[in-house]
């Protein structure tokens, strides 16, 4: 049994989200000492992960789903104990933390939108605290405003990797299914998608690759939400990728 799951970890890719670097240090566990170094092996991935610390913060406008996407990722409905607040207005007056259930250290930061009241463009970043973050999600609906773009200018200035997330992409198509006679849910996703594209070369450059996904809040399974949760952990230094895979438990099946 060790020898087939030392197998399927060196087989896998990044499509399985298990990384090369588990696959061969599980590996060479098995070749040093056999199915109980494996198994030892993979306790110490399991408590080491416990430590790592990973800020999130999710921002964007105000009323654009930062809350309920939270809620999202951390498999909660508004209204389980320890959900983000989701309302018709804005809810987020302050930055609000919500560990992962599967690792409270893994933080997702539901942060105020930007250029209300309170957290306007001038005094924004120094009231988040963004130095502290590790990666953020800017979250955009139905337009692409100058608050998004004015996100993505400053996080690449300050060198903080972000990715852009088109929320709300079931209401554009429902929208669109009412106004059009000749509604194709293809067309109006790629559409979206190519000015979202366009908009952000302004700020990445027409030949980077645009760190862009399209989801909807409330059904994970359809459009990018997967590969955003991928990408998240594909691109996280070694130690911090080990926690993420654990946290949104794509190891599970291989053990």
């Amino acid at each position: 049994m060790a020898v087939s799951l030392c197998s399927n970890f060196a087989e896998s890719n990044e499509q399985d989200s298990i990384p090369p670097f588990i696959a061969d240090s599980l590996k060479q566990a098995f070749e040093d000492g056999g199915t109980p170094a494996v198994k030892t092996r993979i306790t110490e991935i399991m408590d080491s992960w416990k430590n790592e610390v990973i800020n999130i913060g999710v921002t964007g406008n105000s009323g654009v789903g930062k809350s309920s996407f939270i809620n999202a990722v951390l498999g909660h409905s508004h209204e389980d104990v320890g959900a983000a607040d989701v309302d018709e207005i804005e809810t987020t007056k302050k930055v609000t933390a919500y560990p992962h259930p599967n690792n409270e250290k893994l933080i997702f930061w539901d942060l105020p939108g930007v250029g209300t009241p309170n957290f306007l463009q001038d005094t924004y970043l120094e009231k988040i605290d963004v130095d502290k973050f590790d990666y953020f999600i800017i979250l955009s609906a139905e337009r692409f405003t100058e608050n998004d773009l004015w996100l993505a200018e400053n996080m690449k200035q300050k060198q903080k990797r972000f990715y852009f997330v088109r929320s709300k992409i079931d209401v554009s198509i429902a929208n669109n299914k009412r106004r059009c006679k000749k509604h194709n849910e293809i067309d109006v996703m790629n559409k979206i998608r190519a000015d979202c594209t366009k908009n952000l070369e302004n700020v990445m450059g027409s030949g980077e690759q645009i760190p862009l996904f399209l989801v909807d809040n409330y059904d994970t399974n359809k459009y990018d939400f997967s590969l955003l949760s991928r990408r998240l952990i594909v691109d996280a230094p070694q130690m911090k990728r080990e926690a993420l895979i654990l946290s949104f438990n794509f190891l599970n099946k291989s053990f």
